[in-house]
Formats: structure tokens, sequence, C-alpha cells
């Protein structure tokens, strides 16, 4: 008693430092009695605890350690000096409380932690929690995952930052403790709640059963979005509306000021690491790049293609990388490389996002150039004064160009702004036109930059133009090249802006080849569905509409039609009042096709289409929309699909225009392809992304035996067959909505895929092609995966009937105007004869059983006057058998596209039509 006696005069402080943890239990009894009795948070007796709070969090004591964090709470709560001690007594609640069995003490940290963040310390709480993540011991893992998980919940999204959260939730859920993994699994879905299919592209490569669990609970959530329910000191006033919201009749009355928040809109994007790249390109890139051997390009750029796929890039100079692919698109004789390359700037694009755009367009040259231009159009006083002054802020002006950034240098009346090409002096804004004719002839050192040399200059004078290039190469004609610039293009142009790469369009509007033309009109429609009246203005429409109006003039229908389509798009973003000053000229038969068109454009920012437009412009999408990220990356998905779907429209509108028949054609509108028999109105289309191979094996082996998967590439010829029966078995077993159709295609084209030299195995191959068509959802993507080995089978005499059966599906679940069109495109752009008059044969028999309704007559046409022009006479015969076919939908009018011909050929053609 004595002992205790001698404590018990002590002051409450000196109690709480005691050695006997009865005398710290008493001073912390004591201390949470006075910090409920002071009312000023600003009282001087505050700060005598100040270094205290800590060990009252960690007292060795269990039972002292409850009343010392009950004071702790309290004086967190109240003291104004209380954010002082966050990191240490946060540290202090991480590894001392949530290791302790008792319950109320691991409550009792949870809130001393929450009322932290109330007091705006959230992100040193959230900094010491995920340093907790990393201690050995479960239960402190449990426990700080739980405490960011209250926090996310009560405080919201926007106070909790949840990118260096979803950075860890991977590893959480490799833990080996299994209530690690479920408390990380219900933070996961605590996070969906706040930002949706943003946290998709994050989770994407944990284990499949862990992410299906997690799709599950996801589904189970709310349409509706969450509200933050417990608020910081600073947001009073809105805690006090929030409370009459709940009074006036809970979340029910709150919904008429959710009507932004219905969706959360987070990208994706935001919430990836960066992945450097650089580094892991292969030491021998640059030398394998420019190899003849085509074996070794494509090695290398197959090595540029994996690391492009990670969805985020670190920042870094890419203009050796970029130049190397930008030659492989624009000089490399190997389609298969061009569309490889294309899909490697597409994902550097995709993944560097705005730090791409310096090699989109115009050349980046240093500042001397921009400067030395200007300085000849400026007054003469200011000419002196730029030139007087140079010296000084050369250094700062090199950067800020280099950045891409402002400089702005003030004093004695002189201010120049600079930002990218653009020169703001005084009043007066002058651009710099043609900067890739400015040549660098000012020898005056001082205005030279200090730090740059002729090495770098001639290095930056080269930085790729690669928007240009990818226009350019559209004369090609290959639907997977065709679909790779697209892509790539797309991606690159939502990287920069429509002004800067407006004189590189405008230059390539001018060239003489209909393709280019047709598909740089469809790039800028494209382009025009993500601008605004402000990022349109009459400036970029005058020149834009002046070269489009020449297009729809033109003797190609495809390059009319893209152009109407173009200014159709113009219309439908800067409204009637700024296009129609520059449509004057046009009359009113085209003016009224345009309106009609704009009624149907869908823009990217969601504005409304006309009836039945998505069909009319996703119809011709050639195959996969690039996959960016989470919510962004279903949202660009559908943009992507909409933005891509004019590139095939052309051909099926009103193509060939026969007069008869025009009506028929008409009715369907412009994007309603043929289809088979009555289905057509019924049919819907489907729609979906490239998957990697990694996926698709995932996907395959989860409807497939095992051994199936594993003998597929088996030397043994007749444990391929054995697979390919297994492999029949199973897909004639599942069910439509479980047949994951790209996946088991990917599976049939693996090695040795089209190539097979056994011919059983290739007829059930084939077979079992027609069989994913007709059972499951089949879509373009899929179909662009088996058409060249279909094509390339088709004259086979073992296995021609089952190649031309799998067509017959996949042109039934894709329709016939798009399968006929890529089939054709690939049968005339090889020289096997055998395969070009099976393949016309096959297209006379489809005809037939689908019907014409939506065919592109002209580009038919011109492959069939290429097969008439054959010195193989089987080529030539199966031709004129299609010409037959053709006649009984055209007419009479048919002939007079053959005319020129030769008189035996044409009296051959006269012959078939009279059958």
């Amino acid at each position: 008693m004595g002992d205790d006696s001698e404590w018990m005069k002590l002051p409450i402080d000196q109690k709480c430092e005691h050695k006997l943890w009865k005398a710290r239990l008493n001073g912390y009894e004591e201390a949470l009695k006075l910090f409920e009795k002071i009312d000023d948070e600003k009282s001087p007796e505050w700060s005598k605890y100040l270094g205290l709070i800590k060990k009252f969090v960690i007292d060795s004591n269990a039972v002292a350690q409850l009343k010392g964090l009950e004071a702790a709470l309290a004086y967190v709560e109240n003291a104004h000096v209380a954010g002082k001690t966050t990191g240490e007594v946060v540290s202090g609640v991480v590894n001392k409380v949530f290791n302790q069995p008792k319950a109320r003490a691991k409550e009792l940290g949870i809130d001393i932690c929450l009322m932290f963040v109330e007091i705006e310390k959230g992100e040193v709480v959230q900094e010491e929690l995920l340093k907790g993540l990393d201690n050995k011991n479960p239960k402190i893992i449990v426990a700080c995952i739980e405490t960011l998980r209250r926090a996310l919940s009560e405080f919201g999204s926007k106070i909790i930052s949840l990118k260096p959260i979803i950075k860890v939730l991977p590893k959480l859920f490799e833990s080996r403790e299994k209530a690690v993994r479920d408390e990380a699994k219900l933070l996961a879905v605590e996070i969906y709640r706040w930002i949706r299919d943003a946290l998709r592209p994050p989770l994407q490569n944990i284990n499949s059963v862990q992410l299906k669990e997690l799709e599950e609970e996801w589904v189970k959530l709310p349409s509706s979005a969450p509200k933050q329910t417990r608020f910081l000191r600073s947001q009073q006033e809105m805690k006090a509306k929030f409370e009459q919201q709940q009074a006036a009749g809970g979340d029910a009355d709150g919904g008429g000021d959710d009507g932004d928040e219905a969706v959360p809109q987070v990208d994706a994007y935001e919430l990836l690491e960066a992945v450097e790249i650089l580094s892991k390109l292969p030491k021998d890139f640059y030398d394998k790049i420019e190899a003849k051997k085509w074996q070794e390009r494509k090695e290398a750029l197959e090595a540029v293609e994996v690391l492009v796929k990670n969805p985020k890039l670190e920042a870094g100079d890419y203009a050796d990388l970029v130049k190397a692919l930008k030659k492989v698109v624009g000089k490399d004789t190997n389609v298969m490389l061009v569309a490889l390359a294309a899909k490697c700037l597409a994902g550097l694009a995709t993944g560097l996002r705005k730090k791409f755009g310096q090699y989109a367009g115009l050349d980046t040259l240093f500042p001397l150039a921009i400067l030395s231009h200007c300085i000849g159009t400026l007054p003469p006083m200011r000419k002196g004064l730029v030139r007087r002054r140079s010296n000084l802020f050369w250094p700062s002006l090199y950067k800020a160009v280099q950045t891409g950034g402002i400089f702005v240098p003030s004093g004695e009346g002189f201010n120049v702004i600079i930002r990218h090409n653009r020169i703001l002096s005084g009043k007066e804004i002058l651009w710099v036109h043609n900067i890739k004719d400015v040549l660098v002839e000012n020898k005056d050192e001082e205005a030279m930059p200090p730090s740059s040399n002729n090495n770098n200059n001639k290095k930056r004078q080269h930085i790729q133009q690669v928007v240009p290039t990818i226009l350019e190469k559209f004369k090609e004609k290959k639907p997977q090249v065709v679909q790779a610039l697209q892509e790539a293009i797309d991606a690159i142009f939502l990287t920069t802006t429509l002004q800067n790469l407006s004189e590189d369009i405008l230059a390539v509007m001018d060239n003489k080849n209909p393709t280019i033309k047709q598909q740089t009109s469809l790039f800028i429609a494209r382009s025009f569905r993500h601008c605004t009246p402000s990022t349109l203005p009459k400036s970029l429409l005058k020149p834009f509409c002046a070269a489009l109006l020449k297009h729809i003039n033109d003797s190609a229908p495809e390059v009319r039609d893209a152009a109407f389509e173009a200014l159709a798009t113009a219309l439908k973003v800067a409204g009637e009042k700024a296009v129609n000053p520059f449509l004057t000229d046009v009359d009113k038969l085209k003016l009224d096709r345009i309106k009609e068109c704009a009624e149907k454009v869908e823009l990217a920012a969601g504005g409304k289409t006309g009836g039945g437009a998505d069909r009319k412009e996703s119809k011709p999408v050639t195959g996969k929309a690039p996959v960016l990220s989470g919510a962004a990356g279903d949202k660009d998905t559908k943009e992507n699909v909409v933005k891509s779907g004019p590139l095939k429209k052309p051909p099926a509108a009103k193509a060939g225009g026969p007069p008869k028949k025009g009506k028929q054609a008409a009715a369907g509108g412009v994007g309603s392809a043929g289809t088979k028999g009555k289905k057509g109105a019924e049919m819907k289309e489907i729609f979906e992304p490239e998957l990697s191979i990694e996926v698709c094996e995932e996907k395959a082996s989860a409807v497939l035996p095992a051994s199936c998967i594993q003998q597929l590439d088996s030397s043994n010829w007749k444990e391929r067959l054995a697979c390919m029966e297994e492999f029949q078995k199973a897909v004639e077993l599942m069910d439509k909505t479980e047949m994951p159709c790209q996946a088991l295609v990917r599976m049939l084209a693996k090695k040795p895929g089209w190539k097979e030299t056994n011919f059983q195995v290739m007829q059930i191959k084939l077979h079992i092609v027609a069989l994913v068509a007709q059972k499951g959802n089949f879509s373009k993507t899929s179909a662009q995966i088996v058409l060249d080995g279909l094509v390339d089978k088709i004259g086979d005499v073992k296995c021609g009937n089952n190649a031309k059966e799998a067509l017959t599906a996949i042109a039934e679940a894709c329709q016939l105007p798009w399968t006929a069109e890529q089939v054709m495109s690939m049968a005339f752009s090889q020289k096997n004869p055998k395969n070009q008059s099976e393949t016309l044969n096959w297209l006379s028999n489809a005809v037939k059983e689908f019907g014409f309704s939506g065919l592109n007559v002209k580009a038919f046409i011109s492959n069939v006057k290429t097969a008439l022009a054959a010195t193989n006479p089987a080529v030539r015969t199966s031709a004129i058998t299609l010409l037959g076919v053709l006649y009984l939908y055209v007419g009479p009018s048919l002939r007079m596209f053959f005319e020129d011909e030769k008189p035996a050929l044409l009296s051959q053609i006269d012959a078939e039509f009279e059958k």
C-alpha cells in the first residue's frame, strides 16, 4: 500500500509513464476523464501529453493498454495538436495493438486510425497501414486490410487514395493465409463499389477462381453510387446536409443529388503502375529489326508486342523505337510484319497516352528552328529585342519546348509564351506553318541553346511522324493490315490533338489512291467524334471541309461515302451554324444525305444517334477493339467499336448501285448487310476484344479435356487425330452460352494450326470450326483467326469441302457481305489458282443460299475482272459462273461493266447470262 500511496500523489502525466502497470492504468483513467472535460481544443493542457500518446497505445500490460487506447482515442478526437502524433501513434497501433488477442483492443485501434483520418491525416494513416501489410504476422495484416476497408467505406474514394491500395491487392490474394485472402476479397468488393470496372485490369492476373468469386460478389452490389457517410472536420457542411437527408427519409431523398454520380467515373489507367520497357528490349533488337530475313524481323517485333501489352508504360525516350516501328510500317514488304508493327505502335500509344503525342505528327524541332522562323515575322523593334535577350532565356526556353511546356520570360515589356509549335508575342499569335520545312541557318552563337549540339539537333529533327506514314500505308488492302493500321492511328490520335495532326492529314487527302483517301476520311470522321465544338473551331473546320467536299465528288463510291460520313460527323459535333457556311456550294441532294447521316452519328462523348445507328456503324468492324483498362477499358472498347465502324461501311453502302436493286439495298439501311433468308432483321452482331493466348488457353482448358490440350501440338499424327476427335465431342456437347468461341478457334490455330500435314486431322479441325460458328456466339474477331487458314485449304482436294462448310457457317454467323469481302481479298492476295477458283465457286453458292442484299457489287466486280484476266482457265470459268449468279440479282446492267473485255470472253459471259 505504501507503494500505491506514492504513485497516487503523482500528476496524471507522470502516472502514465510509471513503471507499475496499476499506476499507468490509473493515469490513463484520469487522463480519459480530463480529455473529455477540456472544452477548448487549443488548450495548452493538450501539449503536455503530446509525447505520451504513443505510450498509451503500446503499453505492455493488456489491461492498461485497453484504457490507454480509450484515452488516446479521446485525445485524437478533441486535441488540436493531435495530428502531430499521427505517424507514431498509428505505427504503434499497427505493431502493438492489431496483434492483441482481445477484440476490444483491435476495435479501439481501428477507431483511432479512423479518427486520425477524420482530422485530415488520412495520407499518413494510409501510409502506416500499407507498411503493416508487409508484417509477417497475419493478424496484423488482416487488421490493416480491415481498417483500410472501413476507411474507404466511411470516407469514400475521394479521401482514401485507391492507387496504392490497388497496387498491393494482387499480392494479398497470393497470401498463404486464408484470413488474409478473405479480407482482401472484402476490400476488393468495397473498392469495386466506388470505382466499378476500373478495378478489373489491375486484378486480371489473379487466380481465376478468386476472380470468379469476386465477379459473383460484384454482381450482387447495388447499381446506385455509394455515399460518403463519415466526414472530415473540413466537411461539416456536407455532414449537416447528409444528416438532413437521413432525417428526411434516408438515402431515398438523397437521390436527387446523385444524378451525376450514378456511375463512378474513374480512369483505370491512373490506378495502374507504369512499367519500364525500354531496358527490357532485346539487346539485338535494332540489329534484328533491320535483318534481311523476315523471320528475324518478326522475332524482334514480337518481343516488342509482348512489352507494349502492359496497359501503362513509363515515360522515356522512345524515339529510336518509334523510328524502327515506323520504318517497318512504311517500308517493309511483308504485310504480316506491317500489321505487327502497327499493333506495337498502338500499344505504345495506349500505354504512354499523352506522352506519345510528340511522335504522332509534326517534327518536334529544337527551339532555335521555331524562334528563327518567328523572328523573321516579328516587327523590326521586337526582332532586335528577341536577339538581345536570347542569351538570357535560351536555357529555360529550350527546356520548355522540349517538354511541351510553357515559358514566360518577362521584363522590360518583353513577353514570350511558347507551347509546342505556337508562339504568342504581345497581342500577336504567330503559328508556325510547314514546320518540317524550317531550316536553321542562324549562325549567331548567342542564340544557340547551350545544352544542344549538332548531333542532338539532327536527331531531334528526325523524331518520327507516325501518322502520315500510317495514312499512306492504307494503300494495303489486306484486312488484317487495314485493321491493325486503324487501331494504331486511332490509339495515336488520343495522345494528341486534331490541330497537331491537321497538316499531315490534309496533305494525305490529295493522294491519288482511292483507298488512302477513303481511310483518311474515315479516320477524320472517327477523330471528329472525339471532338467538341470548342476543340473543332471554324479555323480547323474550314480546311477539312474543303478537302472533304472534293471527295464527295470523287469517282470512287467508297471515297464519296467516307467523305459524307466525315462531313456528317462534323455537322453533328459543331452544329449547322458552324458547318453550313462551308457547304454553300453543295447541291440539295448531297446536303440532305449529309444531314441524314448526321442524325445517325454517335459521338464518343455519348451523343445519341438516330434509329438503328448502332447497327449501322458497328456492323462492319473488322476485329478487335484495343483493350485498355477497367472502366476505361470497357468504355474505350465500346467507343472503338463505334469509331471503327465506318471503316467497312463504304463498301456496304449502295456500292455498285444497280438501278432496280437500289431501293432494296437502301431499305435495309447503309449498314444492313445481307443475311441468310428471313434471319436478316433478327441477327444481332457480336463484338468481343481480341484475347491474349494465355487467356484463351485458360478458357479452353476449362471446357476441354486436359489430354486434348496437351496433344494439340504432338509430333505423332495419331495423337493429334485422337485429340481432334475429343475436341469435336466436347464442342458438340457444349451449351451455346458457355462456349468460348475465340479461345477454341485459337487452340485450333495453335501450332501446327492450318499447316497440319495429315488430311484426317485437318478435316476434323475444319469441321470443328464449322461447329463452333454454328453453335456458339461467333464474332468477327474469332473469324479473323480462321479465315486465312480456310481460304488456304479451300482448294485442297481432300479438305476443300470441309473448308467451304466452315466458311458457310461463318457467313451465317458474321453475315455474308463481310465474310465474302474478307475471303475474296485473301484469295486474290495469294497466287494459288485452285484456291481462287474454289473461292469463287463457294461464293456463287453462298449468294444463292444467303441472297444478295448488302453485297458490295463494285468490289466484287473488281475481283471478278482480276479473275477473268487470270491465265488459269478454271479461275476464269468460276468467275463467269459467279457473274451468272450476280446477273440474277443485278440484271442486264451488270454487262456494261465488262464491255471492254475480249469478244471471246464476252460471248462466254453472255452465254452464262442467257442461262
